[in-house]
C-alpha cells in the first residue's frame, strides 16, 4: 500500500510543476479544455480495451437503480474537479509559487476525516487527529 501511495504522490506532486509550465504557454481555460478533450480519450481507450464489460454491467446497474443520488454525486464531483478544482487551481498557480499553492491545499486530510466522520460514520482516533495537526503544522511551516 505504502509504495502505491508514494507513487501517487509523487504524480500528484509533478502535475502542478507541468501546470504552471503549461500556463506559461496557455491560458488557463485552454489547459481545461485541452486537458478535459486528452482525458476523455484516455478514458474512452480505456472503455474500449480494459473494462468494458464491468463499466456496462456497472452503467447498467446505476440506471436501473431507483435511488438517482449516484447521478447528483457523479455531475457534482466532476463539476468541482474538473471546473472549479482545475480553475481555481491554475489561476493560483499561474502567479504564484507551485510549492506555496499545493501546501495549502494539502489540508484536504482533514477536511476528508470530518467528511468521513460525518457522512461515513468513520472513526477518528487520536494518532488520525495527530497526524493532521502534524500536515496542519508544515504547511504553516512551508507557508512562511
Amino acid at each position: 500500500m505504502i509504495p502505491e501511495c508514494l507513487s501517487i504522490a509523487c504524480l500528484i506532486g509533478l502535475r502542478p510543476i507541468i501546470n504552471k509550465y503549461l500556463l506559461n504557454i496557455i491560458n488557463v481555460n485552454s489547459l481545461i479544455v485541452i486537458s478535459g478533450i486528452i482525458n476523455f480519450i484516455f478514458i474512452l481507450l480505456y472503455l474500449l480495451f480494459i473494462e468494458k464489460d464491468t463499466v456496462v454491467k456497472d452503467f447498467n446497474k446505476l440506471l436501473n437503480n431507483n435511488n438517482k443520488i449516484w447521478l447528483y454525486l457523479l455531475i457534482f464531483i466532476t463539476f468541482a474537479i474538473f471546473i472549479l478544482i482545475d480553475y481555481i487551481t491554475f489561476k493560483l498557480l499561474k502567479n504564484n509559487k507551485a510549492y506555496l499553492i499545493e501546501s495549502i491545499i494539502a489540508i484536504y486530510p482533514l477536511i476528508t476525516i470530518l467528511f468521513g466522520y460525518i457522512i461515513l460514520n468513520e472513526s477518528i482516533s487520536y494518532k488520525h487527529f495527530l497526524g493532521v495537526l502534524f500536515i496542519i503544522f508544515g504547511i504553516v511551516l512551508l507557508s512562511y
